[in-house]
């Protein structure tokens, strides 16, 4: 499909047109249906084990016989009412082989509910066990077929041609056979699965988690463990049927996984060790879960996310997990699977840039009948899901949250998700939830097992990481989630808790501004309209809506600093435009500030501006350009012309230690010199700058995470603090984004004590030449190294004290970030150099 001509197309820029192709090039494969495929393993597996349960164990033959059976008394639409064991597996197979749609009705839901889903397929046969035909009440005139009496018939039965495209199953969204084929052999292709994995079927029967479960192994050729219903929450009994069974693969949502992780850490022997896969679906994988499986699993197992199909197909896309970032809580969902193509749509229905958030669409040869009207992005059909997310730069998706868990508060709409993916981030946390709570929300914490934390703690933590605005009215810590049938958290549950048990809430004092609340407000919304050339902004307003841009934004936060007299955290407002957020992040506390106090005399602050007086160059005397002069003979420039400022840093892959030594090798004490001789020049060869590095876990190849001295004579790194970090808010709201990216900084520190004595008030000024020409030496090594550095200045250095311990001699005179460098595409790399970071 040509998507570079279609209408939409033409309104996004190419390079953000062309990422989202490479996003969405997806490989071709052919329409199947699972019935063809199994009936091809069935015959080249006939006896191999297919199902293995404590009753009885089916090979491919007998699965497919009984199956077979099943559906040749199966005429119409099949209602599956079951509880685990291999009759789930049997009336899966039964409807898939005959082509018939299939509804899963829970046993244990009440007669109404049941009864519902029956009236909603109209003459379907009902495929139950003996004891619950003689438990459960049902409609007069109702057909039943007892899965655990039926006997295979010997005669051949005849094999029903089925379409791919049509719906296969509603579970809970329409998903046609194709939808559930495809998905899932593009998973066994990727992760190798074959006729020696099991994997273990922790989920009743009721939604893509548990036939998802069932294929992958069945299209495989591989074997479903699945336990007795009793044991579904039980995770002792896992384990043991994982090393009884030699179990490989482990698919369900995080919930469960969370259980069998904490079941591990307090069982402390006895590892699965056989399992390879453990991949999580069905509700947002969180950062925490994930070190905590790594902790319970160890190193071997692969860790895959999915995301959500919501029509089309079982699964939408995968990522599979290699360093997570721990700045981020809720993990990515990768990219699509085959067949399938992925957007992250604006509310005009265009496809978002990189970083900006937009609902998820899904489209491809996989889509079924919705209740969603259809759209078109890029040149083709895509539906909208009840999901919000972003794209991210290497073409990887993220989700944000989902329709029923955004809510808003005190005028301030936003996601609880992002409420459990910052208390994701907290080392003690193994899983989180957050649910509304009237005008505000309450937080649900399991605290890692041997960890303890307490909420009012957690809550400190939150307050670090969060707006005032967007904190929870209290966290509380359970012993245990209450878990859906499926095994998701169940958050009705923790809301009915809430409502149960309310907390007295208060509203806090407003803060004294000078001038009242409201007329801040105003002032800020007729500001930001003047700026944004529209009629009104409201206060809760998504700025981005009305078509801000980010420098629109950061001129609104001047503009309001100078004329408001108040502080803006600018990168606060960047990734919550609205004017609430500008007013709120931006109280001083007491009466109202005296913005000459922060702000230099003459200093351009508005962005615009700044750019138009770069642009005029004023470093040059144009006044002599047209004097006549003597020309110069060109030169060559060698390796300057190679010079450049990286501000982006790749994130997926760690810098190699040669490339950083090699870097810092251009710092070392030259090794044929009689006397102290370095490739810099320094006042009276004394060298007073020294060199020293913070390492971010895991980015440098062979370095721990932690603070150390550059020793030139040695060359070597010498540990300071390990595990010591600096955050990246230490840097000034501009530079915070590469700091979080670096995989390294460089900082070129001063001893005093090593200079003073010959140059007195002097210096430092001599001292910052140095540190200019050790600056100027590194940024034109970098290339040469395979590295991207980024000089910046406006750093809060009492933060470097501790790590780098200093002393009270040493000044901080210059930083480099530094890592792998991320490709730019043209339009950034266009506003680089007007902002004048080339």
């Amino acid at each position: 499909m040509d998507t570079m001509n279609s209408a939409v197309a033409a309104m996004v820029s190419p390079s953000q047109a062309n990422l989202w192709q490479r996003v969405n090039q997806t490989p071709e494969v052919p329409a199947t249906t699972p019935a063809a495929l199994l009936l091809d393993i069935a015959s080249r597996r006939a006896d191999r084990p297919a199902v293995i349960t404590g009753q009885r164990e089916l090979t491919y033959a007998e699965l497919l016989g009984l199956a077979q059976t099943v559906a040749a008394h199966a005429p119409g639409p099949v209602v599956i009412c079951v509880e685990p064991g291999w009759e789930q597996v049997v009336a899966v197979v039964a409807a898939l082989v005959g082509g018939q749609r299939f509804v899963v009705a829970s046993p244990d839901a009440s007669q109404s509910a049941r009864w519902g889903q029956l009236a909603s397929m109209p003459g379907g046969l009902v495929l139950t066990q003996s004891w619950l035909e003689n438990r459960l009440r049902w409609p007069e005139g109702t057909q039943r077929i007892c899965l655990d009496s039926v006997q295979p018939e010997r005669s051949e039965a005849r094999q029903q041609l089925v379409d791919p495209a049509s719906v296969a199953c509603l579970a809970p969204h329409p998903i046609t056979h194709d939808g559930l084929a495809t998905p899932i052999t593009d998973l066994i292709e990727r992760f190798g699965l074959g006729h020696d994995d099991r994997l273990l079927a922790v989920c009743p029967l009721g939604d893509e988690v548990s036939i998802a479960a069932i294929l992958m192994m069945l299209l495989s050729g591989g074997a479903v463990v699945v336990p007795d219903d009793i044991d579904l929450r039980t995770p002792a009994v896992w384990v043991d049927l994982m090393l009884e069974h030699r179990v490989t693969v482990w698919h369900s949502p995080p919930a469960l996984a969370g259980l069998l992780a904490e079941h591990l850490h307090q069982r402390g022997d006895d590892r699965p060790e056989q399992l390879r896969i453990v991949m999580l679906g069905g509700e947002p994988f969180p950062l925490s879960l994930a070190g905590w499986l790594r902790r319970a699993l160890g190193d071997q197992p692969r860790l895959v996310n999915l995301g959500p199909g919501a029509g089309a197909g079982i699964w939408s896309t995968c990522y599979e997990l290699d360093e997570p970032d721990a700045r981020r809580g809720h993990l990515p969902i990768g990219a699509p699977l085959a067949a399938t193509s992925t957007y992250i749509l604006s509310d005009a229905q265009l496809p978002c840039p990189a970083w900006v958030n937009g609902r998820l669409h899904l489209g491809g040869r996989l889509l079924a009948p919705s209740d969603q009207d259809p759209t078109e992005a890029m040149g083709e059909t895509v539906v909208r899901t009840v999901h919000s997310g972003r794209l991210l730069p290497n073409g990887v998706l993220e989700l944000g949250g989902e329709d029923d868990t955004r809510i808003t508060v005190s005028g301030h709409t936003f996601n609880l998700r992002d409420i459990e993916a910052a208390l994701a981030t907290h080392e003690d946390v193994l899983h989180a939830a957050a649910v509304a709570a009237g005008e505000s929300s309450v937080a649900f914490v399991k605290v890692a097992p041997g960890r303890q934390a307490t909420g009012p703690q957690l809550l400190d933590y939150l307050r670090t990481k969060m707006s005032p605005y967007l904190l929870p009215e209290r966290i509380e810590t359970v012993g245990s989630f209450p878990l859906t049938p499926s095994g998701r958290i169940d958050r009705a549950a923790l809301a009915a808790r809430v409502e149960t048990h309310p907390a007295t809430t208060t509203t806090p004092a407003p803060i004294a501004l000078g001038v009242t609340n409201s007329d801040l407000i105003e002032r800020a919304c007729a500001l930001a309209a003047q700026i944004l050339d529209v009629a009104d902004v409201a206060p809760d307003m998504n700025l981005f809506d009305v078509g801000a841009t980010s420098v629109q934004l950061v001129r609104i936060a001047v503009r309001a600093e100078v004329e408001l007299k108040i502080k803006v955290d600018v990168e606060e407002l960047l990734r919550f435009p609205s004017i609430g957020v500008l007013v709120s992040s931006g109280r001083p506390e007491g009466d109202a500030i005296d913005a000459s106090q922060w702000i230099d005399e003459g200093v351009i602050f508005d962005p615009l501006e700044r750019i138009a007086f770069k642009e005029r160059r004023p470093g040059v005397r144009h006044q002599l350009t047209e004097v006549a002069g003597i020309p110069l003979a060109d030169g060559e420039t060698g390796d300057l012309a190679r010079r450049r400022t990286h501000r982006r840093f790749q994130i997926e892959q760690p810098v190699p230690q040669q490339a950083l030594a090699h870097l810092l090798g251009h710092l070392r004490r030259l090794d044929d010199a009689d006397e102290p001789k370095y490739a810099y020049p320094s006042a009276g060869s004394l060298y007073p700058v020294q060199a020293y590095l913070t390492v971010n876990a895991g980015r440098v190849e062979g370095i721990d995470e932690g603070s150390y001295y550059y020793h030139p004579e040695l060359h070597r790194i010498i540990p300071l603090a390990p595990g010591a970090q600096v955050d990246a808010k230490a840097h000034a709201w501009v530079n915070q984004a590469a700091a979080r990216d670096a995989a390294f900084s460089l900082y070129l520190v001063a001893d005093q004590d090593a200079i003073a004595p010959m140059y007195g008030t002097r210096s430092r000024d001599y001292a910052l030449i140095e540190a200019g020409a050790m600056c100027q030496l590194l940024m034109g090594a970098a290339a040469g190294c395979g590295l991207g550095l980024c000089p910046v200045g406006e750093m809060d250095d009492t933060v470097l004290r501790e790590p780098l311990r200093l002393k009270e001699s040493h000044a901080l005179l210059h930083t480099l970030l530094g890592g792998l460098p991320a490709e730019l595409d043209t339009a950034e790399a266009e506003m680089l150099a007007r902002m004048g970071s080339r």
